[in-house]
């Protein structure tokens, strides 16, 4: 009986560990485990290369839309970062974040042609219509009415280009003068220029007096050519401390003999406030 009961105990211990082994399995060796746990990796690096390989050719061919960027506004940014692609719309709706408080903005627009003009007082023939200055370095404009039914408006423009820029007076007066031919197409003569000087209020005023066939690419590009009737040209150059005026007032002979006497009039007011 003995014997039997320890047949029967050997025997149930060998059907346990028969058991046991087929549901573990043989445990593997160190090599073979370190070469199962590496295998995965690699194959993830791998694909993590690749993945860097596609994106870069992606951003050098411009196609930003598929290259692996961080969202805006995401985590993989410091706390309160501009996002990184931001658009037109994105920057104008959010005040361009990237500028200082109260900074103006980068792109404001048109600014008006001579915005900051130094201080110089005159008043102007009261049928004279003052115009916004349309191109840069114009400080006024005025329209002044024909003196003739079928006649055209004659013009007055000031000009300003800062301190010590315009040219000389001499050199000025030259190129009005050169801008006038008589009837058969010659220079006029300089015995039909009036070239004066006078002071008004402590400033050195030149005036120009000329008549005849008027020609100027700058103010007619369209009619490059003399005029067909003869224009008048009445000019000035004030000069101040911080540097010259050019008044240049063009038109038909009749509309500017009309207006001689006004426009030297307003040259006496010419002052500094």
């Amino acid at each position: 009986m003995k014997v039997n009961s320890f047949l029967t105990s050997l025997l149930l211990c060998s059907a346990l560990a028969l058991t046991g082994c087929r549901e573990e399995g043989p445990k593997p060796t160190p090599s073979e485990a370190t070469a199962r746990d590496t295998k995965k990796p690699a194959t993830a690096s791998k694909q993590n290369k690749a993945d860097d390989e596609e994106a870069l050719k992606e951003f050098l061919s411009g196609n930003k839309k598929t290259a692996v960027q961080p969202a805006a506004g995401t985590d993989a940014l410091p706390p309160g970062h501009p996002p990184i692609d931001m658009g037109r719309g994105a920057r104008k709706a959010q005040g361009n974040p990237a500028l200082p408080a109260g900074h103006p903005p980068a792109s404001g627009g048109p600014q008006q042609p001579n915005a900051n003009l130094p201080p110089l007082e005159y008043e102007a023939p009261a049928g004279w219509k003052k115009n916004p200055p349309s191109r840069m370095f114009r400080a006024a404009e005025f329209d002044i009415p024909s003196a003739t039914e079928d006649g055209d408006a004659a013009q007055m423009i000031v000009y300003y280009f800062g301190p010590g820029q315009g040219g000389g007076v001499e050199d000025n007066l030259a190129r009005w003068k050169g801008m006038f031919t008589t009837d058969d197409g010659q220079p006029v003569d300089d015995d039909a220029v009036a070239i004066e000087k006078m002071e008004a209020n402590g400033l050195t005023v030149t005036t120009i007096d000329v008549k005849g066939r008027y020609s100027d690419m700058m103010s007619r590009p369209k009619q490059a050519g003399p005029t067909d009737e003869a224009y008048r040209l009445l000019g000035a150059i004030v000069e101040t401390p911080d540097g010259k005026w050019f008044f240049k007032g063009v038109g038909p002979a009749p509309t500017m003999d009309a207006n001689r006497d006004a426009f030297m009039a307003m040259l006496k007011t010419m002052k500094r406030p």
